[in-house]
């Protein structure tokens, strides 16, 4: 283990003062804090529209966010009912937000009311798509 953690992360880390090891595979599920909303649309902002090249947060496709025990359900719509991203921005709103501390489930509902339109981005959206 020593020797592929050095292969694959750099230099093995060292143990605590009381000599013990630390432990990779501990679940920290339990004690985490439960993620904030700002957090979890700050990590939305990762998430990209390859169509229009714009985050999915400044696009106004993120309806809700819902924290309970750990699950995050994200309430979100696309910009049209037949968008071809679909399986990828959601796959990409599960792996952004599975990462933050005290997530243990991410569950996105896709909405298609009400209908997206470019009135819901943000300025930011705007500026980024050239939408005024």
């Amino acid at each position: 283990m020593r020797q592929y953690f050095s292969d694959v992360h750099g230099e093995y880390p060292q143990a605590d003062a009381a000599g013990r090891e630390p432990n990779h595979h501990e679940d920290h599920t339990m004690t985490a804090n439960p993620p904030t909303e700002a957090a979890i649309l700050e990590a939305l902002h990762q998430v990209i529209d390859p169509e229009i090249n714009c985050n999915i947060v400044d696009l106004g496709l993120i309806y809700g966010v819902a924290i309970a025990n750990g699950v995050v359900k994200v309430t979100m719509t696309l910009t049209t009912p037949g968008c071809p991203m679909h399986e990828s921005i959601s796959w990409g709103v599960k792996n952004a937000v599975c990462i933050l501390e005290g997530v243990t489930d991410v569950d996105v509902e896709i909405v298609w009311d009400p209908p997206w339109n470019p009135s819901m981005m943000t300025e930011a959206g705007r500026a980024i798509t050239g939408c005024r």
